[in-house]
């Protein structure tokens, strides 16, 4: 083996001696991976250590030259095996060919031991993410087993009456009458809070709704996680020799006392239109701060549309320097994103329809977007194929995403996407905004009545809104409007806002709406209705926000009630949702319960009905 280097000299790359019981290697050059490829290091390896020094290894390995594995052999015929993926962006699949394996069970050690093969006939075929590793158990007695989905099932409760969805992976191994129980435990005592089962066939996975009990100041046993009480989902299996647990955080919202020793916070008594006052506590509110870092904002530069509007160049240059006047830098690879998950950002990164990402994808595609992306800004994009219409949509309805899609302009292929009608508005013209819903965290800066800009707004914009929410209008055209999406969120400016990427209003409506883009999973409305029979006869709400931090932190807010009608027996409802939700009408872990709860203050004793309704969603949505 040879180099040749810039003097085209013939320089040994790597030198062998042979000894009588030995041979000896001397390399010239580093095999660092900055210099060869992972798959040159994979065949460079393999032909010095396995043809050249005649070396071997009882695993065998094809499909993938990025992965390597550890094989370890314990007692009583069993072993452990780890697969390791090198490659940092794209996933990899390999088999492996191992005499140890023939006629052995092999379970996934990072799914809670889930059967991979009760029966393996030598060979394992494993696909890894980038990076990824897997470790299987192989030689363990092959039983019945389950397994508690993190992925899927959330470990924040509010006990509210309603059942929680609890997702399960399972492996009958052909038994017969299989069931699954799940219960949800409290460490160091033996009660259980909550139990249900469920039938199962073969293999796979399936969700077990859990129906938990209400809350209840009577049950000095039935506290917080934040009053030192440790909860957990146990899942079991009929004929298992093991059982899943997870850890849950349990908490509570609940009506506090008054100032008043006399009263407690729930009025027993309504006046017509006279105000009553409702204070609402809770121990801990959810934090999302592991899906709501600042991720990575992708500006897309589209030849496609750069070939009918000579502008739009010039259009991304604008809103790079928007967001630029922020505090964003400009990233050309992935390594600030890849490295440190963009914390010591803001970044944004500018992405062509017309030259492959860093690892070969388009940038539009469903799985550059869901893998990198928190936020793409359109600006003045006007043409997109079918193609990227279906990445955007499905990166929009990612599991657990939180992302964000911003567009200057009208883009008729996205119209549904953002709540507005199709048609297109007339020529804009005026340079106020006159402010319709100045309550947005996205107008946090700035006038809350209207917004004079530097110069007339221009630009292709949508006509009007159908299901958004539009937060200003210059004249009949709405601007700025906000809507959600599958579990994203959608923001138009509906006007050319790069050609005012200099304005100092505009900065600040952008300077919001970064904001709210990072904070906005903290952000929770609380709604609290007054009902005389069935009827809602008064209602009043209040923005709160969780903690940046998982930390307990309790909390309370005072919620003003005007009703339209008197009432002597009101009884109250309470709606816990994303900012902008739908409170009544929630399609995700939906939660509600009716609770008597029994309140005592010094010297008096009262009682009143609370009916708790609990709605809240795993998303967030733009005002």
């Amino acid at each position: 083996m040879r180099l040749i280097d810039d003097g085209n000299s013939i320089i040994p790359a790597v030198t062998v001696k042979k000894h009588d019981k030995a041979k000896a290697m001397l390399f010239t050059y580093t095999m660092g991976e900055a210099y060869m490829t992972i798959a040159d290091h994979y065949f460079m390896l393999k032909a010095l250590l396995q043809n050249t020094l005649g070396m071997s290894t009882r695993v065998q390995l094809s499909g993938s030259s990025s992965v390597t594995p550890f094989f370890y052999e314990t007692s009583n015929d069993r072993a452990v095996l780890l697969l390791m993926s090198w490659d940092d962006y794209k996933s990899t699949t390999v088999t492996v060919t191992l005499d140890f394996l023939k006629g052995k069970s092999v379970k996934d050690l990072r799914k809670d031991r889930s059967l991979v093969t009760a029966n393996s006939d030598g060979t394992l075929t494993v696909t890894l993410d980038q990076n990824e590793s897997k470790l299987f158990l192989i030689g363990e007695t092959a039983s019945p087993s389950v397994g508690i989905d993190a992925t899927k099932t959330s470990t924040y409760l509010i006990p509210s009456g309603r059942s929680v969805p609890i997702t399960v992976n399972y492996d009958t191994i052909g038994n017969a009458d299989s069931e699954i129980t799940i219960e949800l435990r409290q460490t160091s005592s033996n009660r259980v809070f909550a139990k249900s089962t469920k039938k199962v066939t073969g293999q796979g996975s399936t969700v077990i709704d859990l129906n938990v009990s209400t809350f209840s100041v009577s049950d000095v046993d039935y506290k917080s996680t934040s009053s030192n009480k440790q909860y957990y989902y146990l899942a079991s299996i009929t004929k298992a020799s093991t059982q899943s647990r997870l850890s849950v955080l349990v908490e509570f919202l609940y009506p506090s006392l008054s100032t008043d020793a006399e009263s407690t916070s729930l009025p027993s008594k309504l006046t017509a239109n006279q105000a009553s006052s409702v204070k609402m506590s809770w121990n801990y509110l959810p934090s999302f701060r592991f899906n709501s870092y600042r991720g990575l904002v992708v500006i897309y530069k589209s030849s496609k549309t750069a070939a009918v509007d000579a502008t739009h160049n010039a259009k991304v240059d604008a809103m790079a320097n928007l967001l630029k006047s922020i505090g964003y830098q400009q990233t050309t690879n992935m390594s600030p994103w890849d490295s440190m998950k963009n914390e010591e950002g803001p970044w944004y990164f500018i992405g062509f329809d017309d030259v492959p990402t860093y690892d070969g994808l388009k940038t539009l595609s469903a799985e550059f977007l869901t893998r990198r992306v928190k936020t793409l800004i359109l600006p003045g994009v006007s043409v997109l194929n079918a193609e990227e219409v279906s990445g955007i949509n499905a990166w929009l309805n990612a599991e657990d995403s939180y992302n964000v899609l911003i567009t200057t302009e009208r883009v008729e292929a996205l119209s549904n996407v953002f709540g507005v009608k199709t048609s297109a508005a007339g020529a804009l013209s005026g340079n106020s905004i006159t402010i319709t819903n100045a309550t947005s965290p996205v107008l946090s800066y700035g006038d809350k009545k209207s917004i004079t800009l530097s110069k007339s707004a221009s630009g292709n914009a949508w006509s009007s809104v159908d299901r958004a929410s539009a937060l200003g209008t210059i004249g009949n055209t709405p601007v700025l409007i906000a809507s959600r999406f599958g579990l994203g969120s959608t923001f138009a400016f509906n006007f050319d806002v790069t050609s005012l990427s200099a304005d100092a209003n505009v900065q600040k409506i952008m300077r919001g709406l970064d904001e709210y883009m990072t904070q906005s999973p903290f952000l929770y409305r609380l709604r609290v209705e007054a009902l005389c029979g069935s009827n809602v006869v008064g209602f009043g709400d209040e923005t709160v926000r969780s903690p940046y931090s998982l930390k307990y932190r309790p909390g309370s807010a005072e919620i003003s009630i005007t009703p339209s009608a008197g009432c002597d027996q009101p009884v109250y409802k309470a709606y816990l949702y994303p900012y902008y939700g739908e409170y009544a009408a929630m399609s995700l872990a939906q939660f509600s319960s009716d609770t008597v709860v029994n309140v005592e203050t010094a010297g008096t004793h009262h009682c009143c009905t609370w009916y708790l309704f609990l709605l809240f969603a795993w998303c967030f949505f733009l005002p």
